[in-house]
């Protein structure tokens, strides 16, 4: 088995980013919680996935400190092949591409915080090499998160270039978000999973739409529960 791939050199990359535009410190320890960058009463976080993990954190600092997470998102990736000794095999671009959709899915546990004035989250629009080894043979991951075995991991993502920046401080700004994705109205979940832009989140935009009370059931038609938006 092989250990899943690090991803310090994107995180590394951001963290020293945001200390020099703040002119702060970075891997500060404040109240028990390790910090990316502090500067005065700033503290950055920088968070790749799984946003919902800091929710603790979040908690516990934005009581005294402004917090903001730094979550990049890529949306253009170059895949490196490379062998063990590090020759590299091939390049070539991945037709995956992400959006700001996946924010609703990392944020479920963060909703108590949308709209406190000492949080937000900054998502970065970006360019990212992958680097792989290719394996002689198919290898599962340590964390044992693969259905198949393959005869490659990831060894590392890097930062290319940073297209743009989207900042969400309320929770209008995710309701402008939803609404941008959602065309037409009345619309169902199973209407949200045809979107091509959102399908894999449709349903954490609608669990994160209910729970902010920004829709409403309007219809039914069997099963199919149609919404609007309340405002």
């Amino acid at each position: 088995m092989i250990n899943t791939y690090n991803e310090s050199s994107l995180h590394e990359t951001l963290k020293n980013h945001y200390a020099e535009v703040l002119n702060g410190k970075t891997e500060t320890e404040i109240e028990g919680f390790f910090c990316d960058v502090v500067s005065g009463k700033e503290i950055y976080e920088i968070q790749t996935a799984n946003l919902s993990s800091l929710a603790d954190k979040i908690s516990r600092l934005t009581g005294t400190y402004s917090v903001t997470v730094v979550f990049p998102i890529a949306e253009r990736t170059i895949i490196q092949s490379k062998t063990e000794n590090g020759e590299i095999l091939s390049k070539r671009a991945s037709p995956k591409k992400e959006n700001e959709s996946r924010l609703f899915k990392e944020t479920t546990k963060l909703l108590p915080f949308l709209d406190n004035p000492n949080f937000k989250i900054i998502l970065l629009k970006t360019e990212i090499l992958e680097t792989r080894i290719k394996t002689d043979r198919p290898i599962q991951l340590r964390n044992n998160s693969r259905r198949w075995k393959k005869d490659w991991y990831k060894q590392n993502k890097e930062l290319i270039k940073i297209n743009s920046e989207i900042i969400f401080d309320s929770s209008d700004c995710y309701i402008k978000l939803a609404k941008s994705i959602i065309a037409d109205e009345p619309f169902s979940l199973k209407q949200l999973k045809q979107n091509r832009c959102c399908k894999k989140y449709a349903g954490h935009i609608l669990w994160t739409l209910k729970k902010l009370n920004a829709v409403e059931e309007c219809l039914k038609k069997g099963n199919e529960k149609f919404y609007n938006f309340i405002n």
